[in-house]
């Protein structure tokens, strides 16, 4: 440590060279510097020479290569290496750095405008400037005029950046674009805002300089001038001054600016400062060569001076003695096996040769030059001679160097005329072997000795993985190359214990991952020779991929051993399964399924929770088992016989297996948590049901079971957010205004002792009474449970709010602010009286009751007075204080009674001088200290909040502020104890630790007085793993995050900061409103509150919760699953949640039918077993718990939750994960597979059942029958579609409705049913059984407008896929199925009127041998679902959709709607008549805001409500049939549609009263409901009828322009003109009865100025845009002039001054009726 230190000081000492002095001689410096360590590491190698190695010699020349190093790499660190290395370093290894940092070799691929694409050899660890400049060598052009591009438009900035910052990976594409060149001319000016001398450029952006100038300019300015212009474009005026102030040491700026010829001759201060470099300075001949020299020494010395090595630039005398190779070259020399790290470093020369080109690629005349002259087969001796096993790191990157040259020398080889020089007159048998063996001590050498402590263990793995890489592909090529090589491989000794090493024993990814690729790609090779040539499938008789397939099944059994590495060998395993010459025999593939489920089956569970570590052994038996059945189709049946039920095991078991309460915890199913895992589960089971209709039978048979057995729930669905965080804690619901609480209780439950002992009290009386939802106390502990045990992201708090009563017997408020001190008094009272008479009745007093002294102390008598006092929480003053020491002096100081104050001494009967104070007498284990921040203003008579800043400490000690510690202090100042008394009253009454404390919770409140906002910090009791500290977490309502207690300062000290406001450059103060209101402080040691607590855990991962451990002691060989045992894992699967009650209802009673009723006896006998049961019960679980207190206070137990409360918790945590796992992406992804496994082929259309064939009835809500149905006789279509309905109904329809992918679901839905009216039939008889049930649901009642839209056209799709063939048939099954409404006779039923139908008499139904129509039986039971909607309040817009739609359909279902008169209901359903006129819930009530009311508003009320939205499809369907119908005049109307013109329909007389009522027009009017389909209807009705035009004419006029304000009269104008545009014989009429309604309208009944001047401001307008209106304000111009142009407030406004507009001059001036 003292070397580190001193190297680092040194370096850091010529890094900064600050005095002007040694400036202009940096250069010299730091080469004198650099001198100095190779001149003192000479000196030990020549004492080295003289007396031998030493210990201490070798250690100082291990410093002196450290300090270089250190050198080196702090000079990159600053970012001047790397810009000296990208600009000028050229003769680097490979381009770029060695080393630890050089980082994994990469092949990129250039691509550029004005060259083709070539490959470039580069490192990961390279920066952007290596890879311009490398570039820029290749092009010729200057790296700083590169522009570096990836994904063909994001382009790469900065240049210090590695390739490896960039997430550049081998093999990509990188585009190279030209920059524009700036063309302004270089200024002559120099200085602060012209750095460089160039012409300047926007603001921000840092122009390139130039090469002639950087040539020459020191990095160290070049740094700080970049630096200075990036703050100048910042916005900062001011230069930045170097730290280095190298101003002094660099010539001139006027020099700099000169232009390169007028320069003068370079100095040896002005060398270009790269040269300065330190590894430049090192890379100088004198130098390396003396370092190289090193690599001879012991390998500790020559690993640390490799490593030096490795940042310096290549040296070319090396180089350039193998670029220029000759036929008497001496190879042993320069490849001299004895010299390990002098052969690596020319052996990485060879490979930067290798690929030493202009684009990149390989040099093939120098490799083949190189090989023609021995240098491969000299390296392949080396590599033979080498021993196998790598005992240093040396040794393996040798290995590794060797191998790659020998393949990059073989590979791409075109003519096969290298490898076959390279390998001549090689045993490539001992080759093969001699691979073999290298990959074996690699695979198992997991840990080669290191004499360097600066090696990692991943480079070392690293390094491992690259060289079984290479030598796999080596081997690999060698087996291709020659079949004879390949049986030898066959043969070769203990390969199956080499295998298994390479892919499960081995934990460097990189080797597993090197095998998998090598032998895949060797069985895919020989199987495509094979399918080729078949003397090659001959002569090799087994394929690889069988031979290969065969050991690795042997593994099987073994891999579960390996749960973190069995990926590699599941993967290898599957792909030769799926090579197409791995043929397995029947038996094997029935015997390898067999296994595969087994090992399925006995697996334990692995996955704590979903976003846990995956389990990669049940994930590969799971895809292994999708591969062999997708290779093996024909033993899917083996999947379903006997006890191999696979779609059993592996739904209920790795799926949808839910926890119980009594079995959760790590090891609680299902075995599949995490989403890989799951989605593999679904991808076997899809791919077993694939083309095999038993499989998929019965899997859709388990998914409908599930849809029975799950409670739908609401229709918002979120699950992301919904479960509980990983750190394992739960939060609470916000009511409204009940943070308080929620920051009170967490505080609680959170002190171990507390809640532990709440938990094991017995609320008899809750029990005894089934009162539970009014006892506190077993509310508190429901409460405290859930936040143990739930898997919910948070806990409701409803339950327990009302279970707190105020003194009035009332529930809490939650939408009142309570104070949190306040509500902590308030709890612990009422739990004081429950407590009593229990065994924890002095359980508030044992953890947070303390005691105060009140003294009385006379100071002129003896007679004190004292008086205990016991508290829970403990004020103290914070005003003006700093902090809690100086409110806890102050609490203790006292005040002096005196004078007429004086206290009265009863024994002395005098008045005394007397000291009045309060202190603790007796400390609690929880210390609650309340800060108070409260007070009553006088002067303002409010509540204010005092938000000074007092700060409290983490830890505290209370000792100062007891009573004995004063009786002390006061004793002592007196000095009148004897010595004996002194001994005696000096001796503690309690030790140290009892009076420190430890700061384990903070409630903050944020805001104001009158309201803010409460929450809590709060300290784990211990920590979650053994040696860490304990954690902090915020707990504010539902939100539970980490929290750093560092910045407990500024979150809860209170006090102000200051903000600075940087545009305006001003400072201001603001309050912190956030600040401490109670503190609790622990006890530091106490067992009872800290050493009895776990920290909390989620459920599903860790056990019973924060406690970590179960209810009960059991040992942990008790909770390890049997590995080895069958069956399955104890767990209640989905098909048995039928026994949970569903949520919000009463448990109902499903045992036998009684077939008479029981008599008195036999009741009360019953109801006497019941009374005795129940108190056996109850003294079970009294009991239980007595146990369990017993165990918590020995110490046996961390967790106590009752049985009935951990039941019911987990009831409900089993329906949130059912729930949960069937919102999940993953579920829903393999529905959608399922969905398409057998998708519909049109050769094969549907038809629907006949009607008087009578099937078999099928159970449940879309159920499938508990009998398998015959593949024969099995409709896979058919089922698909009523699957995936009941899926969009019960789970799709219900979360994620706004995603694209819900309406993918509805288009696929509607596509199904176009081509299949089998399936069409069942969804109308689905969706109207049980009452309309379903259809009430999803069309009316849903309140997503997207999902009723959604099943709205679903249902439309289906009727109009049946019509065609049905539509014969309305006439007879409208008489059939058409409902009778009770007390529609007289037209005046209730609301509550049910719907019953007409039944036909057995005589009918013997002889009814027709045709049935499915559209009109539901049909005949939708519309009268009218008056359901209206007695409910829910919504109508698609109700009145569905009907429009079906009435679009064709003709002859819009005489269907005609017939049934529909406009009747609609007219009286609007207006809230006939069997719509009980009085409903006013339009402002919440649920019904959709709902349009028929209450009577004002007629100035707004035009738009809430409803419009939802009765528009009323006003289309009405509009419709309306324009479908004949008037009864003579003409064609011009309103009829095209389609009836010919043979329109006749409106039914009921309809057509209904419709006759101007009521019903006049409020469309006045509510603007799709004004232009009003429109219609009033010019349908006026045609040729001069009494409906008079009585429309006389609605505008009088009871709607006349009555309304003027702001409302746009419709009414816009219906009066269309009315005059009417052309049939009644025009004229029309026009004169409009024109003088309005003029007296005008001038009789208009009362203000507004309406006035609205009105003729209209009328005008009418006249300019009709011409006959016109005409007849011509015709009538007395009449006309007299209201329009001299009306009193016509003329008020036109004899106004014109300098003092009035208001109603301005208005018609604005509206153009006035100039």
């Amino acid at each position: 440590d003292v070397s580190r230190m001193a190297i680092t000081r040194l370096n850091d000492l010529h890094q900064n060279v600050s005095p002007e002095s040694l400036k202009p001689r940096l250069g010299k410096v730091r080469e004198g510097y650099v001198s100095a360590c190779m001149a003192f590491l000479a000196e030990e190698v020549r004492k080295i020479g003289r007396e031998g190695p030493n210990e201490m010699s070798e250690r100082r020349i291990e410093r002196c290569i450290a300090l270089l190093k250190n050198l080196v790499e702090e000079f990159d660190a600053r970012g001047q290496a790397r810009v000296a290395a990208s600009l000028y370093g050229g003769g680097y290894l490979l381009g770029g750095r060695k080393g630890k940092d050089l980082g994994s070799p990469i092949t990129l691929h250039i691509k550029s405008e004005f060259r083709q694409m070539f490959m470039l050899q580069m490192r990961s660890n390279e920066t952007l400037a290596a890879l311009k400049r490398k570039v820029g060598e290749q092009y010729g052009k200057s790296p700083k005029i590169l522009r570096v591009l990836i994904e063909a438009t994001k382009e790469l900035r900065d240049n210090d950046k590695t390739l490896a910052d960039y997430r550049i990976t081998d093999g990509q594409v990188v585009t190279i674009k030209i920059k524009e060149l700036d063309t302004g001319k270089r200024t002559k000016e120099t200085g602060p805002n012209k750095p460089f001398g160039l012409a300047r450029k926007p603001v921000g952006v840092l122009p390139e300089p130039d090469d002639s100038i950087i040539e020459e300019t020191p990095l160290d300015s070049l740094a700080m001038e970049a630096m200075s212009m990036l703050l100048r474009g910042m916005g900062l005026k001011a230069r930045l001054t170097s730290i280095l102030n190298l101003e002094a040491g660099l010539s001139s700026r006027e020099d700099r600016d000169r232009p390169r010829s007028a320069r003068g001759p370079k100095t040896k201060s002005q060398e270009p400062q790269h040269m300065h470099h330190p590894s430049q300075i090192l890379s100088a001949p004198v130098h390396f060569d003396q370092l190289y020299s090193l690599l001879d020494f012991s390998p500790r010395l020559a690993l640390c001076c490799w490593q030096l090595m490795n940042l310096l630039p290549t040296s070319p005398k090396i180089k350039n003695q193998l670029r220029s190779i000759t036929e008497d070259v001496d190879w042993a020399a320069l490849f001299d096996a004895s010299l390990l790290f002098k052969l690596i470093y020319s052996l990485q020369v060879v490979e930067h040769l290798i690929y030493n080109t202009e684009n990149g690629d390989k040099d093939v005349e120098w490799c083949r030059k190189f090989v023609a002259l021995g240098g491969g087969q000299h390296l392949l001796k080396i590599f033979m001679s080498m021993d196998d096993k790598q005992e240093n790191l040396g040794q393996r990157q040798c290995f590794a160097a060797l191998l790659k040259i020998i393949l990059a020398l073989v590979e791409d080889n075109a003519d096969g005329q290298l490898y076959a020089e390279l390998f001549e007159g090689v045993d490539m048998q001992k080759l093969v072997d001699k691979l073999m063996g290298v990959i074996s001590a690699a695979a198992n050498n997991q840990e080669p000795s290191v004499a360097n402590d600066s090696v990692s263990p991943s480079s070392s793995a690293s390094n491992q993985g690259d060289l079984v890489q290479y030598a796999m592909n080596l081997l690999i090529a060698c087996l291709l190359s020659d079949q004879t090589l390949l049986l030898h491989f066959y043969g070769y000794k203990e390969l199956d214990e080499w295998l298994f090493g390479n892919i499960l024993k081995t934990d460097v990814e990189k080797i597993r991952e090197a095998t998998v690729d090598s032998i895949t790609r060797l069985c895919r090779r020989t199987a495509v020779q094979a399918e080729d040539d078949e003397a090659v499938a001959k002569k090799l008789g087994t394929p690889p991929s069988g031979f290969f397939l065969k050991i690795l099944l042997t593994f099987l059994k073994r891999a579960g051993q390996f749960p973190m590495t069995c990926t590699s060998y599941f993967t290898l395993t599957r792909n030769l399964l799926l090579v197409p010459s791995s043929q397995l025999e029947p038996e094997t593939q029935t015997s390898l399924l067999n296994e595969l489920i087994l090992y399925i089956n006995t697996a334990p569970v692995f996955e704590i929770s979903a976003e846990g570590d995956p389990d990669n052994y049940i994930i590969g038996l799971l895809d292994t088992t999708r591969a062999v059945l997708y290779k093996y189709s024909p033993v899917k049946p083996q999947c379903l016989t006997g006890g191999n039920n696979l779609i059993d095991l592996v739904y209920e078991t790795c799926l949808f297996a839910i926890p119980t309460a009594e079995n959760h915890g790590p090891q609680a199913p299902p075995k599949c948590k995490t989403i890989a895992a799951r989605t593999s589960a679904f991808k076997l089971l899809t791919e077993l049901a694939r083309n095999y209709q038993p499989a998929f039978q019965h899997l859709l048979q388990l998914l409908h079971t599930q849809l029975d057995n799950t409670d739908v729930g609401g229709w918002s669905y979120v699950s992301a957010h919904s479960s509980r965080a990983a750190h394992g804690y739960a939060g609470l619901q916000n009511l409204g205004a009940t943070c308080y609480m929620n920051s009170l209780l967490q505080q609680l439950y959170c002190t171990p002792r507390f809640r532990q002992g709440i938990m094991s009290v017995d609320d008899a009386k809750a029990i005894e009474d089934e009162d539970k939802a009014e006892s506190l106390l077993y509310q508190l502990q429901v409460l405290f449970g859930n936040l143990n045990q739930t898997i919910k992201r948070s806990c409701d708090t409803s339950r327990f709010c009302r279970s707190i009563k105020d003194s009035d017997g009332h529930p809490v408020n939650i939408a009142q602010q309570m104070d949190a001190n306040e509500f902590f008094n308030n709890l612990f009272a009422k739990l004081e009286e429950l407590l009593k008479g229990t065994e924890e009745e002095r359980l508030l007093q044992e953890v947070f009751g303390g005691e105060y002294c009140n003294q009385l102390i006379p100071k002129e008598c003896p007679h004190r007075s004292e008086r205990m006092e016991p508290f829970y929480t403990m004020g103290i003053e914070i005003k003006n204080k700093k902090d809690i020491t100086e409110s806890l002096k102050l609490f203790i100081t006292g005040e002096m009674l005196q004078g007429e104050n004086k206290y009265r001494c009863d024994i002395c009967d005098e008045g005394r001088v007397t000291l009045k104070r309060c202190c603790v007498s007796k400390l609690p284990k929880v210390l609650m200290l309340q800060l108070k921040r409260f007070d009553f203003n006088l002067e303002q008579m409010r509540n204010v909040k005092l938000n000074d800043r007092c700060e409290f400490p983490l830890v505290l000690n209370m000792e100062e502020y007891t009573k004995e510690y004063l009786a002390r202090q006061e004793l002592e100042a007196a000095n009148l104890r004897m010595s004996s008394d002194r001994d005696r009253n000096d001796k503690p009454l309690h030790p140290p630790e009892y009076y420190q404390y430890e700061l384990v919770g903070i409630v903050v409140h944020q805001g104001v007085a009158d309201s803010g906002h409460y929450y809590s910090f709060i300290r784990e009791r211990k920590p979650r793993t053994a040696g860490e500290e304990p954690r902090w977490f915020e707990f504010n309502d539902t939100t539970v995050a980490r929290f750093d207690p560092s910045r407990i300062n500024f979150e809860c000290f209170g006090g102000v900061e200051e903000y600075v406001d940087k545009e305006k450059g001003t400072t201001r103060t603001v309050t912190r409103t956030n600040n401490a209101y109670i503190l609790v402080y622990q006890r530091l040691g106490d067992e009872s509150t800290a050493t009895k607590e776990e920290p909390q855990r989620t459920p599903s991962e860790e056990g019973d919760g924060i406690d970590g451990s179960d209810d009960e002691s059991h040992s942990d060989d008790d909770q390890q699953p049997q590995e080895d045992s069958p069956s399955l894992t104890p767990s209640v699967s989905s098909t048995a949640l039928t026994e949970l009650p569903a949520k919000n209802k009463e448990p109902v009673y499903t045992g036998g039918k009684m077939t008479k009723s029981p008599s008195l006896t036999a009741l009360l006998f019953l109801s006497k077993l019941m009374v005795q049961n129940r108190l056996r019960q109850v003294e079970a679980d009294r009991e239980q718990r007595k146990e369990q207190r017993r165990l918590y206070l020995e110490g046996k137990l961390e967790n106590i939750v009752p049985d009935r409360i951990m039941k019911d918790i987990w009831d409900e945590n089993r329906f949130f994960l059912l729930e949960k796992y069937l919102h999940d992406d993953d579920y829903l992804t393999f529905i959608w597979d399922v969905a398409n496994l057998y998708p519909f082929s049109a050769a094969h259309p549907h038809q629907p059942p006949s009607p008087g064939k009578k099937g078999k009835k099928k159970k449940g809500d879309g159920q499938l029958p508990q009998e398998v149905v015959p593949a024969s006789a099995y409709d896979a279509n058919f089922e698909t579609i009523r699957f995936t309905t009941r899926f969009m109904t019960d789970i799709a329809s219900r979360a994620k409705t706004d995603s694209p992918m819900f309406n993918i679901w509805v288009h696929h839905l509607r596509r199904l049913y176009r081509h299949s009216p089998k399936a069409c039939v069942w969804l109308l008889r689905w969706m109207a059984k049980d009452n309309m049930r379903r259809t009430i649901t999803m069309v009316i009642s849903c309140p997503l407008e997207n999902v009723r839209k959604a099943f709205q056209t679903i249902v439309i799709n289906a009727m109009a896929t049946l019509i065609p063939n049905e539509r014969q048939n309305y006439a007879e099954a409208s008489q059939k199925y058409r409902p009778v409404l009770e007390g529609d006779s007289d037209g005046d039923s209730s609301d509550d009127d049910k719907i019953s139908k007409k039944k036909k008499s057995s005589k009918d139904n013997a002889g009814d041998k027709s045709e049935d129509s499915h559209v009109i039986r539901y049909m005949e039971n939708f519309i009268p679902l009218l008056r359901i909607i209206h007695s409910q309040g829910r919504n109508c817009s698609q109700y009145f959709y569905l009907l429009y739609e079906f009435a679009l359909i064709g003709l002859p279902e819009r005489e269907y709607i005609v017939q049934h008169e529909v406009v009747k209901e609609c007219v009286q359903f609007y207006l809230n008549q006939g069997p719509f006129s009980p009085k409903m819930p006013s339009r402002q009530g919440k649920q019904f805001t959709l709902l349009r009311t028929r209450a009577q508003s004002p007629a100035g009320a707004g035009p738009r409500s809430a409803h419009v939205g939802s009765m528009a499809g009323m006003v289309d369907l009405v509009t419709l049939v309306v324009c479908s119908c004949d008037t009864g005049k003579e003409g064609v109307p011009p309103t009829i549609l095209d389609e009836v013109k010919e043979h329109p329909f006749k409106l039914r007389r009921r309809d057509r009263e209904a419709l006759l009522d101007t009521n019903y027009l006049q409020q469309l009017v006045r509510e603007r409901l799709v004004l232009i389909k009003t429109v219609e209807i009033i010019k349908h009705w006026s045609w040729e009828n001069w009494k409906k035009s008079k009585e429309y004419i006389t609605m505008i006029c009088e009871s709607g322009i006349a009555k309304v304000d003027h702001n409302l009269y746009k419709p009414y104008f816009s219906v009066l003109v269309e009315l005059l545009y009417i052309e049939d014989s009644l025009q004229p009429r029309r026009l004169d009865l409009a024109m003088e309604g309005l003029l007296n309208v005008i001038k009789n009944t208009l009362r203000t100025k507004d309406t006035v001047l609205t009105c003729v401001k209209y009328v005008k307008k009418l006249g300019e845009r009709n011409e006959r209106v016109k005409q007849w304000l011509v015709k009538h111009k007395a009449q006309a002039s007299e209201v329009l142009d001299h009306h009193p407030f016509v003329n008020e406004v036109q004899n106004e001054k014109p300098g003092a507009p009035s208001r109603a001059a301005t208005f018609l001036k604005y509206h153009g009726i006035m100039g």
